[in-house]
């Protein structure tokens, strides 16, 4: 049945059987004596059980009413060569209960001390939403130091602004780890709110004439009041927003890996909780910011339609001179996404990262009729996959025709851009 339950795309949380009965001779003469199902289930490491320091209370529970057997396994590895050290007694930055500017910052704690005078080799971070602790607010809050950019030190570094929401309470806490590989307990939970502005709703695209459109979005309720807004675009679906030019690690194969350099993705500032536009990228974000200069998480994109011709032809052609024009629409790169790929040469399957279900739009020259009072130019040829038209007219090319440039994508429809291209000597 894995072909129900795919490693890629929409989790599956809830399936049915149906068992069809079939005789060849009376319906009386089948039936099922006994039906047996075993379910291996693979769940999110955040969701996993865990087993804490001393006594643990464990419950299980299921819908089954009738007598059934369940197997539960724990292991554990237990050592006494070594004391555990002592979890750190105080923060550092944010302090208990503080109020911080901005959603993206580092935390620091004061140093855990080993009663063996032993080494301490790392630090587990830890933050919740809720005070007791239960669960992290998400897998950016549970992190082992030395698999952050901050290995080696007493802090962690909320990667990104927007990943928790101002005005909300948070409570943290660590555990340290000394170099025989035995943790503390965890610290108290401390607690902290994030000030800064909420990441702006309902972003959107509204056409308004002329080829021209307006980017509306609308303030969060939440957080304080943004002095202004940062816009950015992208060709690539659900891209990341970047002020400078940023790596993207497109995956690997068999230990290969691929990096391309994305350029920076910002557009522009506004005051205003709109902003005119004539789209030339796919997608578009925005980023609210405050008079501290905090910056809010990016909004979800908002997406341009496709295919959109938003180049200018140049309309004058001369005769003996190359005439060039690209055609330029709008099209999506795709996303970056993993998916899991047959490999006939090794035998096996691999995880491959890379820009899928990009769209290819293809370039053509439509035909004018003839009562337009336009003459058709069969001699004009344009590239159907990158729409470069290139051409040098002849003396007999002389005179005006209708060009009608068309642009189709496959499942997102088509443009076409018509004009008058005067041939003169």
């Amino acid at each position: 049945m894995d072909e129900f339950f795919p490693n890629e795309g929409t989790p599956r949380y809830h399936y049915y059987l149906r068992l069809d009965l079939k005789t060849h001779s009376q319906a009386t003469q089948v039936g099922l004596d006994w039906l047996r199902i075993e379910n291996d289930l693979q769940m999110a490491p955040l969701s996993l059980p865990a087993l804490d320091l001393g006594d643990n209370t464990i419950a299980y529970r299921d819908d089954t009413r009738d007598p059934h057997q369940v197997y539960l396994s724990f292991s554990w590895v237990e050592s006494s060569a070594s004391r555990a050290p002592l979890p750190p007694t105080a923060p550092v930055f944010p302090s208990d209960g503080e109020q911080v500017e901005g959603t993206q910052f580092t935390s620091q704690w004061e140093d855990a001390q080993d009663p063996d005078a032993d080494a301490i080799a790392d630090y587990h971070f830890r933050l919740s939403a809720e005070s007791g602790m239960r669960w992290v607010f998400s897998s950016n809050f549970d992190k082992l130091i030395s698999n952050t950019a901050n290995r080696g030190s007493l802090r962690y570094t909320i990667p990104y602004p927007g990943l928790l929401n101002p005005g909300q309470r948070y409570y943290w806490r660590v555990r340290a780890r000394d170099e025989k590989g035995v943790w503390s307990d965890w610290s108290q939970a401390w607690s902290f709110v994030p000030q800064g502005p909420g990441v702006p709703l309902n972003v959107r695209l509204q056409e308004s004439g002329d080829g021209s459109f307006i980017l509306n979005w609308e303030l969060n309720p939440g957080g304080r009041k943004p002095s202004g807004f940062r816009i950015y675009a992208s060709n690539e679906k659900g891209f990341s927003v970047s002020d400078e030019p940023y790596e993207v690690n497109v995956g690997s194969q068999h230990g290969t890996n691929q990096k391309v350099m994305f350029p920076s993705n910002f557009l522009a500032t506004t005051l205003q909780s709109s902003f005119p536009i004539r789209p030339q990228h796919a997608f578009y974000r925005v980023v609210a910011v405050d008079e501290q200069g905090n910056r809010s998480g990016p909004s979800d994109y908002a997406a341009a339609p496709r295919p959109f011709i938003h180049s200018e032809p140049p309309i004058e052609a001369k005769v003996g001179v190359e005439y060039r024009y690209e055609v330029e629409s709008i099209y999506s790169i795709g996303a970056l996404k993993c998916r899991i790929q047959k490999d006939d040469l090794y035998h096996d399957t691999y995880c491959e990262a890379a820009f899928w279900d990009k769209d290819k739009p293809k370039f053509s020259l439509v035909d004018e009729s003839p009562i337009c009072g336009y003459r058709d130019p069969a001699w004009l040829r344009i590239d159907p996959e990158n729409g470069l038209l290139i051409v040098t007219p002849r003396e007999e090319d002389i005179d005006e025709y209708q060009v009608n440039v068309l642009v189709e994508i496959e499942r997102s429809g088509q443009e076409l851009q018509s004009f008058v291209l005067k041939v003169v000597p």
